[in-house]
């Protein structure tokens, strides 16, 4: 079978985020199972745009942001629109990791007007919002792709009820992420113990939540390095002003620092070596990250109400935590004092994940979403 995966924008900073990582998760395991399978979307920050990406071949062309204003949402490719006019009814199967932007809709849109099968994967990204070019898209274009894709793939129970919500959909399937096993044996943990917030640093994924219990940590003693790795997604200068308005000394301040992001092989053995992973968000589907780090055996400090913390919870692969500063340090004290239980949720993240969100069964699930899709065209 031959197949296109297209996301909206592929950086070396990740800036992006998920789906670009589960584009690529799935395309390398559609490609190990024999398929022909390419890659395409927009593209930045590279100094010669990349044939391939983990062994698979790509397809990008240089973003062009037409309103810089409001994010991700304003990036196109004319390149890309070009390359697909040519070449997109040369595939089987199109599947588009969708959101409302002019990259991955054009396409969407592009594969339903060819008559090639549409796998439209929304990732959290296509919700109703109150933001009035949201709104516009949505009228003219979001609903009716959704409606006619051949599938629309979507993470949980509440992902589903906010797409119905959308518009009335009966070609809704649900479809996990999935996560490929690491093994980093090699790596050894940080000593001093790392604890290590690696996201987008973005407002809603509270990376100002952890500055404070991080500085609280400092000020009591506490050993543990505190570091935020990541591309700027709007609180980047939030974080810098909190820490530099600390009461910390600049010696105790060289426990706390922020990192640009790292490629994905450097960023699984950063979690690697780390004591614990925190990412506290208040709205977050289904983060990839949290689901990395435990593939890699490294506890998890989560934020409560995520669409990842009930399985956190239940495999014991780390700790849920509420929106307060109190309830994050007290999480960060008990795996920086026991490393013996950090060590025992790292093992049980593991497990679960590699059970649970294993890529062969998430495969195996995609290839019989497209040979469904490509009987009923």
């Amino acid at each position: 079978m031959r197949i296109l995966h297209v996301v909206t924008l592929v950086s070396p900073d990740g800036a992006f985020g998920g789906p670009v990582r589960v584009a690529l998760n799935l395309a390398v395991g559609l490609q190990e199972s024999g398929h022909d399978v390419v890659i395409a979307g927009a593209c930045r920050g590279f100094d010669k745009r990349p044939e391939h990406l983990d062994g698979v071949s790509a397809k990008l062309f240089k973003a062009v942001h037409f309103s810089p204003g409001i994010s991700f949402a304003g990036v196109s490719a004319p390149g890309l629109m070009r390359w697909l006019h040519r070449n997109l009814v040369t595939f089987d199967v199109v599947h588009v990791h969708l959101g409302r932007d002019l990259v991955t809709l054009p396409t969407a849109r592009m594969a339903l007007k060819r008559g090639v099968p549409l796998i439209a994967q929304t990732h959290g990204m296509i919700v109703p919002i109150a933001n009035p070019i949201a709104r516009f898209l949505d009228v003219v274009s979001v609903k009716d792709t959704l409606r006619r894709a051949s599938t629309v793939l979507h993470l949980s129970a509440e992902e589903s009820a906010e797409l119905r919500q959308l518009t009335p959909l009966t070609n809704l399937c649900e479809l996990p992420n999935g996560v490929p096993t690491a093994a980093f044996d090699d790596v050894e943990r940080a000593d001093p113990p790392e604890i290590i917030f690696m996201a987008r640093v973005h407002p809603r994924k509270r990376p100002e939540l952890f500055v404070r219990a991080a500085i609280e940590l400092i000020r009591e003693g506490s050993r543990a390095r505190f570091t935020i790795v990541g591309p700027d997604g709007g609180a980047f200068g939030a974080v810098e002003r909190l820490i530099d308005e600390s009461p910390l000394t600049s010696a105790q301040r060289s426990a706390l620092v922020v990192e640009p992001a790292l490629d994905h092989d450097a960023a699984l053995r950063r979690l690697a070596a780390a004591r614990a992973f925190v990412l506290p968000s208040y709205r977050e589907p289904f983060a990839m990250t949290i689901l990395e780090a435990m593939s890699v055996g490294t506890p998890v400090i989560v934020g409560q109400g995520g669409g990842l913390s009930s399985f956190v919870d239940t495999s014991g692969a780390g700790m849920v935590v509420d929106g307060s500063v109190d309830q994050l340090v007290e999480a960060m004290r008990v795996l920086i004092s026991r490393g013996e239980d950090a060590q025992r949720m790292g093992e049980a993240g593991r497990a679960a994940v590699h059970e649970t969100y294993g890529m062969s069964s998430v495969v195996s699930r995609v290839q019989r979403i497209y040979d469904d899709a490509l009987e009923r065209r």
